[in-house]
């Protein structure tokens, strides 16, 4: 019974479409891999599909809940979450540009040259009736008026809507991920790349979790004010919320252990309730080093070359606002990110595919950076307002005050 219950984890269940594509793949006929193929193809086009739906329905449930805040401290906040994303994810591509050169030129440019190409055997033709970007801002427009204007029934609306999406995601998509993930993978192995990617994959898995220690280190020495008996003691109190993000694999779940280890970290314990469960599912640090860090790398795995700033940059921002649309799901933190992969990186899906698998397999290491981060991104928060509002009380006192009432609706939502 444990067994079972252990095989239906999703990330065990990756693991074993990886390891079994490496064994069998060899052994499998031409049909075959192409028939597993055209099923992913066939999903892929699926979500593809609805994920503008989906963006839109995660970024207006994550901007109208805050009506009830001061809105010049709400904005201050979206505002810091999203040049925090946008610091990160060029902090990515700089490492990038330092390290992964070192890691090998071009190690898949010939693979595959010398067998036949798999193709799916037929492509959905599904209407593209709005693209993600455009849905991504007018979540972000219908938000924020639903949200500052307080438009009756819209937190209601944003509530259905973000329950039936990851109702959606939940019972339709998760359940078929591993099928989507075996014919990309397979695809992979017939032409001779997985192994290849595999091999060279430990070297950036150590730069990546390398990348994020040492800056969630900087943050929290940012946020205690450059001294180092506070930033030990800060650290040290996060430690029970890491660990606690790494065993669930959810921030949400994880929130009220955030809450109470971020609050012995400031001034006002106040602030914690108002930061943790506002950014919770839109501020995801590991997200944003390790996506960018891991992308770029795979793309030099199959290309010798790395995007130039120009376009780079374009992709920091449509990453960084596509992240107020972060799904509640295992692999949530990719998912919606992966039309911008695709479009503002160039990544295809064969690589989308390997990412999306890597990137689950390595979730609870994800979400305890992302909890951690996001308690040092409390204190920062805290020392910003301050210095622009002068204090707390100022601020907003009954708004703050009432966040801890509010959390309670805050800590159902599942990410």
């Amino acid at each position: 019974m444990k067994m079972l219950n252990y095989l239906k984890k999703l990330p065990v269940q990756l693991m074993l479409c990886l390891v079994g594509s490496l064994i069998l793949g060899p052994y499998l006929s031409h049909s075959t891999v192409q028939m597993v193929y055209s099923a992913s193809f066939l999903i892929k086009d699926v979500l593809i599909f609805v994920l503008p739906a989906i963006i839109f329905v995660y970024i207006f449930d994550a901007l109208v809940g805050m009506d009830k805040k001061a809105p010049l401290l709400v904005l201050t906040i979206l505002l810091m979450v999203f040049l925090s994303n946008c610091l990160a994810v060029s902090t990515a591509y700089g490492v990038a540009h330092l390290f992964v050169p070192f890691l090998g030129q071009s190690v898949l440019g010939d693979v595959g040259t010398t067998k036949e190409l798999i193709t799916p055997l037929l492509d959905l033709p599904l209407p593209s009736l709005i693209s993600p970007d455009i849905a991504m801002m007018s979540g972000i427009v219908a938000g924020l008026v639903a949200g500052f204007f307080k438009i009756k029934g819209a937190g209601q609306l944003a509530t259905t809507l973000h329950k039936g999406v990851t109702l959606f995601l939940q019972k339709a998509f998760i359940p078929v991920l591993p099928i989507y993930v075996t014919g990309f993978v397979l695809k992979l192995q017939f032409e001779g790349s997985l192994g290849v990617l595999i091999q060279n994959y430990a070297q950036v898995f150590v730069m990546a979790i390398s990348l994020i220690f040492v800056y969630l280190a900087f943050l929290y020495f940012v946020g205690s004010g450059f001294r180092k008996s506070k930033f030990l003691d800060a650290v040290q109190n996060m430690v029970p919320a890491g660990v606690t993000g790494f065993s669930t694999m959810s921030s949400a779940a994880t929130m009220p252990v955030t809450i109470e280890c971020t609050e012995k970290n400031l001034k006002d314990p106040r602030f914690a309730d108002l930061v943790i469960p506002g950014t919770v599912n839109i501020h995801l640090l590991g997200d944003a080093l390790a996506i960018p860090l891991t992308g770029l790398a795979l793309i030099w795995f199959k290309t010798g070359a790395l995007p130039d700033l120009m376009t780079y940059a374009i992709f920091t921002v449509m990453f960084s606002l596509t992240k107020y649309s972060c799904a509640g799901v295992p692999g949530g933190g990719v998912i919606v990110i992966l039309p911008v992969l695709h479009k503002y990186l160039g990544m295809d899906q064969e690589l989308i595919s390997l990412m999306t698998t890597l990137y689950i397999l390595q979730d609870s290491i994800f979400t305890a950076s992302n909890v951690v981060g996001n308690g040092a991104f409390a204190m920062i928060v805290e020392r910003v307002c301050r210095t622009l509002f002068g204090s707390a009380q100022q601020v907003d006192a009954d708004s703050l005050e009432n966040d801890k009432e509010n959390n309670i609706l805050t800590k159902t939502k599942i990410a």
